[in-house]
C-alpha cells in the first residue's frame, strides 16, 4: 500500500517555532513519532545530543530508540513521516461529501495526537481496538466501490479499521444502504426466500395480480416491504463480506453525519448522530426496507431483467406516502 503521509523534511519542523517546541518536547518526554518502522520513541539520552543542534539548517542524524519495545536505529529526518501533529495531511482525493467529513475527522485526530504527544492512539471501533495513526478514504479494489468510505490506518501504514459513512442528520437524509442487483451483489441473493418473496409481491402489485403481464415499472411506481432476513440486512448495512474478517466490504461501524472522538489519554471511540456496530440490526426509522422504484435503465434481479427499475435496501422512512406496501 502507498505511504499515507509524505516523508518529513527538517525544514517542515524548523519553519514553525511551535513545531520545533513540540518535536523537542515529545523527544524529551517520551512522546512517539510516526516512522517507516512504526511508532518510534527516542532513547532518553538522545535529547541532550540532539537539542543543541536541532535548529541548524539541513540537520540530519542517526537516532536510537524503540518501536513496540524493540530497539532500533533510524535516520532523521529521512525515516520520519510528516504526521498531523507536524502539519501533515494524508494523501488522496475524495468525493465532496466524504471530503468534508474526512477532513473534519483528520483535523480532530491531528489535534488529539498533538495534545496527547503521540503518533497514534488506541481506537475502539466495532468490537475491536486498533492503533489509529491516520484516517483515509478507502481505496477501491477491483471493479466496484468498497462498502467502506473511510479506513483507519496504523503506524505501519496498514488499514486496520473500516467505516461506512452517510451524510446528513436523519434516516431521511441518505439514499440507501445498498443496491440489490445481481451485478452489484454478485448474485448473493438469487436463492434468498425473503428477497424472492418481495420481488414476486412487487410484480403482482405492479400488474394488479396478472404477473404474466409484468413488463417493468412506469413513472411514479414505487413498492416497498420491510426486510425480514437478518443476513440480508447485515450484508446491506455492513457489506457483502459480512460474517468474514473485518475489511473494506465488512465494515466495523456505520455512521451518519459528523463523527466525533470520545475518550482521552490515548484511548478513544467514535460516535455520531446514528451509529451502527457490525452485526447490529437497525430499527425504527433506520429499519432496512426493500424498495423497487421506477428508474431507467433496466436492471437484472434474481436473474430477471426488470425494465425501468431500481431495487435496493433503504431506510423505513424513505418510501413516500404514494408508495405501495406489498
Amino acid at each position: 500500500m502507498p505511504e499515507i503521509y509524505n516523508r518529513l523534511k527538517h525544514s517542515d519542523v524548523t519553519k514553525r517555532p511551535e513545531r520545533v517546541k513540540l518535536f523537542l518536547d515529545k523527544l524529551k518526554n517520551g512522546g512517539s513519532f510516526l516512522t517507516v518502522k512504526g511508532e518510534f520513541i527516542f532513547d532518553k539520552t538522545e535529547f541532550e545530543r540532539i537539542e543543541p543542534e536541532y535548529t541548524n539548517r539541513g540537520y540530519n542524524t542517526a537516532v536510537k530508540g524503540t518501536v513496540n519495545g524493540r530497539r532500533i536505529s533510524l535516520q532523521y529526518p529521512k525515516d520520519f513521516f510528516k504526521a498531523p501533529d507536524l502539519g501533515g495531511q494524508p494523501k488522496g482525493k475524495f468525493t465532496a461529501a466524504e471530503d468534508r467529513e474526512l477532513l473534519r475527522m483528520q483535523k480532530k485526530l491531528a489535534a488529539i495526537l498533538k495534545r496527547d504527544k503521540v503518533a497514534a492512539i488506541d481506537l475502539k471501533i466495532g468490537k475491536r481496538t486498533v492503533e489509529c495513526a491516520a484516517i483515509i478514504s478507502t481505496p477501491q479494489v477491483g471493479r466496484y466501490a468498497p462498502k467502506a468510505d473511510f479506513s483507519i490506518v496504523d503506524s505501519m501504514n496498514n488499514q486496520v479499521g473500516w467505516i461506512s459513512h452517510k451524510d446528513g442528520s436523519s434516516a431521511k437524509d441518505f439514499q440507501q444502504y445498498g443496491g440489490m442487483t445481481d451485478k452489484g451483489t454478485n448474485g448473493e441473493f438469487k436463492a434468498n426466500k425473503d428477497f424472492k418473496a418481495f420481488i414476486s409481491a412487487m410484480m403482482i402489485a405492479a400488474t394488479d395480480g396478472d404477473i404474466e403481464e409484468f413488463d417493468g415499472l412506469f413513472s411514479g411506481d414505487m413498492f416497498y416491504r420491510e426486510v425480514k432476513d437478518p443476513v440480508v440486512i447485515r450484508k446491506a448495512v455492513y457489506g457483502m463480506d459480512y460474517g468474514k474478517s473485518a475489511g473494506y466490504n465488512n465494515v466495523d461501524e456505520f455512521h451518519l453525519g459528523e463523527v466525533i472522538f470520545k475518550g482521552g489519554r490515548g484511548k478513544y471511540s467514535l460516535d455520531s448522530k446514528h451509529k451502527g456496530i457490525n452485526g447490529e440490526i437497525p430499527t425504527g426509522d433506520f429499519a432496512a426496507t426493500y424498495v423497487t422504484r421506477y428508474q431507467k435503465p433496466d436492471q437484472t434481479v434474481l436473474g430477471m431483467r426488470i425494465p425501468s427499475s431500481r431495487t435496493g435496501i433503504f431506510t423505513a422512512v424513505f418510501p413516500p406516502k404514494t408508495a405501495e406496501k406489498v
